[in-house]
Order: structure tokens, then C-alpha cells, then sequence
């Protein structure tokens, strides 16, 4: 059914989805009830939970290097089982966890082990999927995932209503058993994975994969600008309902209506836009594009503040959720593409884990910057951020356009040589 193109068609592909899917639901729970399960179930203070699990959260990006050294040197299907063994035992671990310790050592183990497996899907997609299909697949796992995750996240909603606190520990059980799914498709569907010839007998020791990773300049700044543009992350789920708070003339329902309609957009739009963008010019006009028009929507925040007491301030910044909305998905087609194009083949999993470290500390500043952005109704913060997703589109747009003029000379060279022998 062409509605269902965030589905993969590969068999290999098309299983990894689906399990993917499956397990992206227990994400939705975990996230939505893990404050509400501590704080309104064990009794912890709220201030404590909160700093715990933001000092998990980055603490697991610290993981990304070694993640990806690993996987330089070991197949990717065990290493990924792994990860989610240890992500299902970190959820039962929560589950029973008493004290604000107990709850730290859970939180952060299953920091480590989430970004680890992020990496590993990222290093999977590169096996299993062509080249030149390599963004859409990847595309069309996010779509899934985002889908799992909403779902997950709607069953919570439910379950917080008729379940007293305590008994949220069940969704965490519950999510710990997501994982275990997943891991019996990787040994199952996956288990005849292998990684590319050229990696098998390329160098590929943890230092110097990581090395050759974080030495690539050229790399390390475009997937720097991605984590730039990552910042967007954080305006839906911040930004418009800080507008919401501070501009009273704008209704409450407009904060869920525009991240419900920023995720139908996604989900259903990701793979086309991503099948579009093959290439590391296209990749690149890709993220040039994308800057411009998240500059745009936030922007446009401004004027929103200003109009907020009229219906034309709702309808604007749903048009803005809109414009913002097209903006990730060109960014997140142009950084697919380029996390593969880019990268050395020897060295996937280190050159995967400089893309989701970057990519992962841009969401991570994300709430801060818009937060203070937008903090008391101000006016000046938004255009700033607009500037820097401007002006990280254009040097993404740049930086990949020097590799390419690099590639093309070396194959000229090398074409020359073999005229000339």
C-alpha cells in the first residue's frame, strides 16, 4: 500500500522496521512514565529525578565513541543484542529501583546502552541496505521508530489514569520485553548480516577508527552543523508551549495540535523526501535548505508573539509548525545521506558514532537554548536561533560541496595515472 511507505520492502530491511516499530513502543512508555513512576510512585523528589535523568541522558552520549570503536571490530548483530540485553535488564532494574542511587545506576546504564544501539542500527542499515538507498532505509526506520514512539506514548496517557503510581513499574516491565523482541529479530532475521568486504579488510582498530573518525575535518564539521540544526528538536516540544504559557491569548490546544501534526508530517513524508536526496550535492542542498527554512519558521516566532492574541497568531504558527516540519525533513534526508557518503567504510561504526554524538548533543541543548530563547516573552531570542540554522545550513552546504570537488579530483587523478601506465 503506498500509504505505508515508511515501511521497507527489503525482507532484511522490512523486519528490522517492524521490530523496530515494536520496540519503539516501549520507548513511548518509558518516556512518557518514568518522572510521573518515581516522583508519584517510589517518592522520590521531583528536582533529584529531574537531574538524574538529564545527567544519564548526556552522560550515555560519552558511551558514542566507544560504541562505535566496537563495532568497528565486531559484527554489528552481536554487538547489537548485546545493547539490548543490557537495555532490557536496565529496565527491570528501574522497575524495582528504591532510592535515587539505585534509580541513577538504572538511568545511566540504560543511557550507555540506547546510544550504543543507535549506532548499531545506523552500522546495520549500512549492511543491509544498497548504497544508494542507504537515506531512505534509514528514513524509513525513523519513521517507524517516531511512529512506535507516539503510539507508546498514547497507551501511557491511558494507563496513568487507571493505574496508581506504583503500578507504572508494569510499563517499564513491559518495555524491558519490547527489547528482548528486537533482539530475537537481530538473531533471527539479521543473524546472516555481514559487513561490506571492504571493511573486512580494511584496518579497523578501535583507535583507529575512532581517530580516523574524529580527524576527518570535513566530516566532523558537516555532522557538527546537523547537530546545530538538531536544536530544532526542541521547538515544538518547547518552544511552542512556552508561547503558549507566556502569551495567554494563544489556546492550550495548540501546543499538542502542532507536535501531532509536525509527527503525521514526519511519519508519513520522511521516506519520499529521503528518496529524493541521494548524493553528497543533493545531501548537502539538502541541509542548506533545511537551515533556510527552519531560519524561517523560527523566525516567524516573532511575529507569532506579536499576533498572539488573535486567531491569525494560531493560524501562523500552525503555519509555522508546517514550514519547521518540512525543514526536518529535508535536514534529517541530507544528514542520512551524508553519514554514510561521507564516511570512511572501514571505519563505519566509528564514523556512525561521531554522527549520532553530534547529533545527539545538538538535542540534548536544544530545551536550554529555546528556553532561554523564548523565556518571558522576549523578542530577540528567536532570530538568533534562526541565524545559526542559517548559517550551519550553509556551512554544512559548503563543507560538503569542498568534499565532493575532493572526490572528483582524486578520481581524475586516478584516471590519468591509468591513461598514463
Amino acid at each position: 500500500m503506498r500509504f505505508l511507505t515508511f515501511i521497507p520492502t527489503e525482507p532484511v530491511a522490512r523486519w528490522l522496521a517492524l521490530g523496530l516499530l515494536f520496540n519503539s513502543l516501549g520507548t513511548g512508555l518509558y518516556g512518557a512514565v518514568l518522572i510521573l513512576y518515581f516522583v508519584g510512585g517510589v517518592h522520590l523528589p521531583a528536582a533529584q529525578v529531574g537531574v538524574v535523568a538529564t545527567v544519564a541522558a548526556v552522560g550515555g552520549l560519552l558511551f558514542l565513541p566507544a560504541a562505535g570503536g566496537v563495532l568497528d571490530r565486531h559484527r554489528a548483530v552481536r554487538v547489537g543484542t548485546a545493547f539490548l540485553v543490557v537495555e532490557a535488564a536496565a529496565m527491570v532494574w528501574l522497575a524495582f529501583a528504591d532510592s535515587i542511587v539505585t534509580f541513577g545506576i538504572g538511568a545511566l546504564v540504560a543511557a550507555f546502552a540506547a546510544q550504543g544501539s543507535k549506532v548499531v542500527r545506523g552500522v546495520l542499515n549500512a549492511h543491509i541496505s544498497p548504497k544508494e538507498q542507504r537515506g531512505k532505509v534509514r528514513a524509513q526506520l525513523r519513521s517507524c521508530a517516531n511512529l512506535g514512539i507516539a503510539s507508546g506514548a498514547a497507551i501511557a496517557a491511558i494507563a496513568v489514569t487507571v493505574l496508581p503510581g506504583s503500578e507504572l513499574r508494569w510499563l517499564l516491565i513491559g518495555n524491558a520485553l519490547t527489547f528482548l523482541v528486537l533482539a530475537a529479530v537481530y538473531l533471527t532475521k539479521l543473524r546472516d548480516v555481514q559487513q561490506t568486504p571492504e571493511r573486512r579488510t580494511g584496518a579497523s582498530s578501535r583507535r583507529s577508527g575512532t581517530i580516523a573518525a574524529w580527524s576527518d575535518r570535513t566530516y566532523v564539521v558537516v555532522m557538527s552543523m546537523n547537530g546545530v540544526l538538531g536544536v530544532q528538536y526542541a521547538a515544538l516540544t518547547v518552544g511552542v508551549p512556552l508561547l503558549v504559557a507566556t502569551r495567554p491569548g494563544l489556546p492550550e490546544w495548540l501546543a499538542p495540535t502542532a507536535l501531532l501534526v509536525n509527527t503525521a508530517i514526519v511519519v508519513l513524508c520522511q521516506a519520499p523526501m529521503s528518496a529524493r536526496v541521494d548524493g553528497v550535492p543533493a545531501a548537502g542542498r539538502s541541509l542548506l535548505f533545511a537551515g533556510l527554512m527552519l531560519g524561517i519558521s523560527s523566525a516567524g516566532f516573532v511575529l507569532a508573539l506579536l499576533l498572539s492574541g488573535s486567531g491569525a497568531g494560531v493560524a501562523l504558527v500552525l503555519a509555522l509548525v508546517v514550514i519547521h516540519s518540512l525543514g526536518e525533513l529535508l535536514q534529517v534526508a541530507g544528514a542520512f545521506d551524508l553519514s554514510y557518503d561521507l564516511a570512511d567504510s572501514r571505519y563505519m561504526g566509528s564514523y556512525q558514532g561521531v554522527y549520532a554524538w553530534t547529533a545527539g548533543v545538538g538535542s540534548a541543548l536544544g530545551p536550554a537554548v529555546w528556553s532561554v530563547a523564548l523565556a518571558g516573552g522576549t523578542l530577540w531570542g528567536a532570530p538568533v536561533i534562526a541565524a545559526g540554522f542559517i548559517a550551519a545550513g550553509v556551512t554544512a552546504w559548503v563543507a560538503a560541496g569542498r568534499r565532493r570537488v575532493d572526490l572528483d579530483a582524486r578520481v581524475e587523478a586516478t584516471i590519468r595515472t591509468g591513461s598514463g601506465n
